[in-house]
């Protein structure tokens, strides 16, 4: 987490945004962007949230912080997407080759 927390840190800084801009942004305080951003762990939602604000996508925030490389964050958005889908009814799902 220590590489997404200095990622975080970093973009926010280059917007010249302050703790509490982000934590505005994000509707939550400006003690949890900072536990973030020092490497503590977070919930999902909080990262998605912070992506949101950044106007990047989560898996693409990962990637640039060095946390996991882009044919994994495709493989997850692949899975996560079936897993939807099933749960909406759908019986019969096709991956490309791509994201297997």
């Amino acid at each position: 987490m220590d590489k997404l927390g200095a990622f975080i840190k970093s973009t926010r800084k280059q917007r010249r945004w302050s703790l509490r801009d982000l934590a505005n942004r994000c509707g939550t305080s400006f003690s949890t962007i900072s536990r973030i951003e020092n490497g503590e762990d977070c919930q999902l939602s909080a990262l998605i949230e912070i992506a949101s604000a950044f106007n990047i996508e989560v898996g693409d925030m990962l990637v640039a912080a060095g946390f996991t490389n882009g044919a994994d964050v495709h493989r997850l958005a692949a899975l996560s997407l079936a897993r939807q889908a099933m749960e909406l009814g759908f019986r019969e799902i096709t991956l490309s080759e791509e994201n297997r």
